[in-house]
C-alpha cells in the first residue's frame, strides 16, 4: 500500500481501529463516514457531466451518463446496506463453549495431545518447554512467540496460525465449535486406530480378491473394539 493510499482517509481508519466502538456507533459511523464518500463521488461524477456537456458533447450523452451513475451509486447503497445487516447477524450468533477432551491436564507428558514438529526425546515425549512455548504462543496470538517455538528438526509448523484469522463471509470461526476428540485412553480412540491400521493392511488387496482373502474373517476378531468408533464402518 502506498503512502497516499494509506493516509487516504484517517477519520475512516480511526473509526476501524477503535476497539470500543460498539453496535450503534457503528452503524451511525458507518454511515456517516459513507455518506461523505457519497457526497464525494457524487459531486466528482456531477462535475465530469457537466464537464462533457461545456466541451460539446450531446445533451443526450450527458443525461445517459448521470443515469448510469445513479443507477450505480443505488446499488452500491444497497450492497453496502445488505453488507453492514448480515455482519450484524454474525455478530450476534451466540458464542459456544470450545470444549476439549481433558488430555492436556491428564497426562503431564502431554502424549495425548499434537506436538508433531516440536523436539521430542529418545521415547518419543514432546519436550515439556518446547510444548509451553507453543501453548504461550497459541495464548498470545503474537507472531514473535510463534516464532519462538523450538522445532526438533527443519521442518516448519503447517499455518498454526491460521485459528487466528477472521473470515469475512460467513459465520466467523470463533463462534463455531466442534466436538472434542476421543481421549487418548477411551474406546472410541482405540477404535478409530484399529480402523487405521486395518486401512494400511487392505490398502493393497483388489476388491475383486475380498471374497478369497482372510482380511475380512480376520477384521471380524477386532468387532468389539469398532463397536465403539462412532465414524463409518
Amino acid at each position: 500500500m502506498s503512502k497516499h493510499q494509506t493516509n487516504a482517509n484517517p477519520e475512516d481508519n480511526q473509526e476501524q481501529l477503535n476497539p470500543n466502538l460498539g453496535t450503534e456507533n457503528l452503524e451511525t459511523n458507518s454511515t456517516h463516514s459513507f455518506s461523505r464518500r457519497s457526497f464525494l463521488g457524487r459531486a466528482g461524477a456531477s462535475t465530469l457531466v457537466a464537464a462533457a456537456a461545456s466541451a460539446g458533447l450531446p445533451a443526450l450523452l450527458s443525461e445517459k451518463a448521470e443515469g448510469q451513475i445513479a443507477e450505480s451509486d443505488a446499488r452500491a447503497d444497497r450492497s453496502f446496506q445488505l453488507r453492514f445487516n448480515a455482519a450484524v447477524l454474525e455478530r450476534n450468533v451466540p458464542i459456544p463453549a470450545q470444549n476439549n477432551n481433558g488430555d492436556e491436564a491428564r497426562y503431564p507428558n502431554y502424549i495425548g495431545n499434537y506436538s508433531q514438529g516440536l523436539p521430542h526425546d529418545s521415547i518419543g515425549e514432546v519436550e515439556s518447554a518446547a510444548y509451553q512455548a507453543l501453548l504461550a504462543a497459541v495464548s498470545s496470538g503474537k507472531p514473535s512467540d510463534f516464532a519462538n517455538i523450538p522445532l526438533g528438526g527443519t521442518v516448519k509448523l503447517s499455518d498454526p496460525q491460521g485459528g487466528l484469522a477472521f473470515d469475512l463471509e460467513g459465520t466467523d470461526s470463533g463462534q463455531l465449535t466442534i466436538p472434542p476428540s476421543p481421549a487418548l485412553a477411551s474406546a472410541e480412540r482405540a477404535g478409530e486406530m484399529v480402523e487405521d491400521y486395518w486401512m494400511a493392511l487392505a490398502r493393497d488387496v483388489p476388491s475383486r480378491s475380498t471374497a478369497t482373502s482372510q482380511l475380512p474373517r480376520q477384521r471380524s476378531l477386532t468387532s468389539i473394539t469398532w463397536r465403539a468408533l462412532k465414524g463409518p464402518k
